[in-house]
């Protein structure tokens, strides 16, 4: 399972909609991700070069990803729907838990 969650945030502005199946398709083509890891999450497998998304693409028996999920909807928010306790700040490593999780 992966220790990292990564997010990808577009320069561009996307309407509601419009960013996932641009990523989608892109990630598609390139082998990033390979059809669904679960299709009722929609949560898509890595594909065959997943490796080259990261700098570190030494390859090994393990993706270097579980799962891709991709947000595209008109809220502004950047949360994980699931946090890990504790939830620390990424620039001071402060526990951040409790104002996370009351802004949920």
């Amino acid at each position: 399972m992966s220790e990292t969650t990564v997010y990808l945030i577009p320069k561009k502005y996307f309407e509601a909609g419009e960013f996932k199946a641009k990523i989608e398709t892109a990630f598609g083509k390139r082998k990033f991700i390979d059809g669904y890891y679960d299709e009722d999450s929609n949560w898509f497998a890595a594909g065959d070069n997943a490796y080259f998304l990261f700098d570190d693409s030494s390859e090994d028996e393990n993706s270097p990803f579980e799962y891709v999920e991709i947000h595209d909807t008109a809220n502004k928010r950047l949360l994980p729907e699931g946090l890990q306790d504790p939830v620390e700040c990424p620039f001071c490593q402060a526990d951040i838990s409790k104002d996370v999780s009351a802004s949920l």
